[in-house]
C-alpha cells in the first residue's frame, strides 16, 4: 500500500481526528485512512 505525508494540517483537524481514533478505539493513521475514503 502507498504512504503518504501530509503536512501543515491544522491543529485543530488533528485534535478532531485523535478524538474521533480514541472513540472508536483506532490509530489516528487508520481513523485518517477511514476518514480520506
Amino acid at each position: 500500500m502507498a504512504q503518504v505525508l501530509v503536512q501543515q494540517l491544522d491543529q485543530k483537524l488533528v485534535d478532531r481526528l485523535k478524538k474521533r481514533a480514541q472513540e472508536h478505539g483506532r490509530s489516528l493513521e487508520s481513523e485518517a485512512t477511514r476518514y480520506a475514503r
